[in-house]
């Protein structure tokens, strides 16, 4: 084996261990936030509760938004979508910083 193949080898090893622990935060924060439950108190508002359907025939634009508003007023919070399809035209998302005074 030549010195190019042994350096390419490394450099392989190296930058494949780089970004394995690299995403390694990314999967600890997703498998927690997969934990919380969807309960308002907690800031998961569950587009079902707030009349959703989730079966791709009905309109769940009114629904969406109806959580996105309850998660605004709230201070913040995870609009959470169940396993479906949702029928949606315009959704209005918000933040919960204050508007800049002009």
């Amino acid at each position: 084996m030549n010195t190019f193949d042994s350096m390419r080898r490394n450099f392989l090893r190296t930058t494949s261990l780089g970004a394995v622990t690299a995403a390694l935060p990314a999967v600890s924060f997703a498998a927690s936030a997969m934990r919380i439950g969807p309960t308002p108190s907690l800031g998961v508002f569950d587009v079902r509760n707030y009349g959703a359907a989730g079966d791709g025939k009905t309109l769940d634009t009114r629904a969406i938004n109806d959580a996105i508003e309850a998660a605004s007023s709230a201070g913040g919070g995870v609009v959470n979508f169940p396993a479906g399809s949702y029928l949606c035209f315009s959704i209005h998302l918000k933040t919960n910083r204050p508007s800049p005074v002009t």
